[in-house]
């Protein structure tokens, strides 16, 4: 794989994980703003409008999701992105990063005085480092495959010959922070990866400060618009 496939592909899986995010976070602060009277009374008036809305978020959840988890030979998922990750440790050395950034930021071919001080303070990961990643979404994936891919593929992906009742059934099965936990953890890691390559910063899975900043901003965005607010 090239370079420039292997960005590519992680654009890709990056756009799914951001709209299983958005669908997920819309879909729950609709409903939220529905406690308020007046933004039900709101809802009341286009019912259809509304109804079509949350279908629709809750469907783009489902499969974007699946599209991330996706063992399928044909297709790209999170699993050929840290494969390809590990494969290609050498794209994440301290070499690699020296180059891109004396690309960036070199005028007349002379190196800016702080880049032998930055590449020296860099993160550089071992093939082992990079294989932790691989190990590290077991347990996500685990819980998708369990609670929510059966769900996609009887009600969302495919007309599935299975009873309202044993759908119903499916749903009273999944809890709303295990798709928080996996998106969550999904943004992380992709945030991460991008990290160690464009900054050589040593990836913490447990912080979670970017993905809560892209969720608060996708709830302001939700309630100005609910709310008709400016």
């Amino acid at each position: 794989m090239t370079s420039d496939k292997y960005w590519e592909m992680f654009h890709l899986i990056r756009g799914d994980i951001e709209s299983a995010i958005a669908s997920h976070t819309a879909y729950f602060k609709i409903h939220g703003l529905g406690a308020d009277r007046n933004v039900l009374q709101k809802y009341n008036r286009s019912p259809k409008f509304w109804q079509l809305n949350v279908h629709a978020l809750q469907t783009t959840f489902f499969i974007s999701l699946g599209r991330v988890f996706d063992k399928r030979k044909d297709a790209w998922s999170i699993y050929d992105l840290l494969e390809n990750t590990v494969e290609h440790v050498g794209w994440f050395s301290k070499a690699a990063l020296r180059e891109r950034k004396r690309a960036d930021v070199s005028r007349g071919g002379k190196d800016p005085d702080w880049l032998d001080g930055y590449i020296a303070n860099a993160w550089e990961p071992s093939r082992k480092d990079l294989e932790a990643l691989r190990y590290a979404i077991v347990p996500y994936a685990e819980t998708f495959n369990r609670y929510f891919q059966p769900i996609r593929h009887s009600h969302f992906a495919h007309s599935g010959k299975v009873s309202a009742e044993d759908v119903s059934e499916l749903f009273g099965k999944t809890k709303i922070g295990d798709a928080t936990d996996i998106t969550r953890f999904l943004y992380t890691l992709i945030f991460e990866v991008w990290e160690i390559y464009l900054n050589g910063r040593k990836p913490d899975l447990t912080n979670y400060r970017e993905y809560d900043v892209y969720v608060k901003n996708l709830n302001d965005q939700i309630e100005k618009l609910v709310l008709g607010l400016p």
